[in-house]
């Protein structure tokens, strides 16, 4: 049974990083393609006189919100840094984002 346990263990810990890496390629993805839409976006504005410059506020707000997933996963990483050293309130998954 202690086998088991720890095999299902090393199978939860294999999961969660696996987990962090997939979201780590989505959100690159994500980011990229955002980056391309801002470039649409700014030669639609210079090729056509007509679309509205504030149009542009879609992917920057879309960005905003990247950046503010990018904060978060870094203050998660600072504290799985050093969770050894961190006290139970900062370990809560709840007190990962500030």
């Amino acid at each position: 049974m202690d086998d088991m346990d720890k095999r299902f263990e090393r199978t939860e810990e294999s999961g969660i990083a696996d987990t962090q890496k997939y979201f780590d390629r989505i959100h690159d993805k994500l980011f990229s393609s955002n980056s391309l839409l801002i470039g649409g976006y700014f030669a639609l504005i210079a090729i056509r006189k007509d679309v509205p410059n504030w149009r542009i506020i879609v992917p920057l707000i879309n960005s905003g919100f990247l950046l503010l997933i990018d904060y978060r996963m870094m203050v998660k990483a600072r504290i799985q840094a050093s969770i050894t050293t961190v006290d139970g309130k900062q370990r809560e998954v709840r007190n990962y984002y500030p």
